[in-house]
């Protein structure tokens, strides 16, 4: 008579930092750099937390990279998302903006897509941000 291994319990999903934030999901990426649904334990606000896809090089580019985000962060439009922190955690410099009621564009499609209608006016608004930026 054969004798089956014992099973062992499901062992739980790990948990993700970076720094204080627990990384939820990816939520999109570019060439440069990606973006993660995150939650910070201190508010218990999700953000959405913006860094480069590959570390500084040196520190002299780090510097850049962190300078660069702090100019960006004072710039206040309602297109654009609020920034609620600009630090760096083991090398990796980050962004962390409010999500607020804020949704992706993959999100705001969704699987069926959506109607010109309702996307112009949210394009719109994203367009009114990044000329304002700019």
């Amino acid at each position: 008579m054969a004798v089956s291994p014992p099973t062992r319990p499901a062992a739980p999903s790990a948990v993700r930092h970076l720094g204080r934030f627990q990384l939820l999901r990816l939520i999109g990426k570019s060439a440069r750099t990606m973006q993660w649904l995150v939650v910070d334990p201190r508010s218990q606000q999700e953000l959405v937390l913006v860094l480069p896809r590959s570390q500084p090089a040196s520190p002299e580019a780090m510097q850049h990279w962190l300078d660069s985000a702090k100019r960006h962060a004072r710039i206040d439009h309602p297109g654009l998302a609020a920034v609620v922190d600009v630090g760096e955690h083991d090398r990796w410099p980050y962004v962390a903006y409010d999500r607020g009621t804020t949704a992706t564009l993959a999100e705001r499609m969704g699987k069926k897509g959506i109607a010109p209608a309702e996307l112009v006016p949210w394009i719109v608004q994203v367009a009114q941000g990044l000329a304002f930026a700019h």
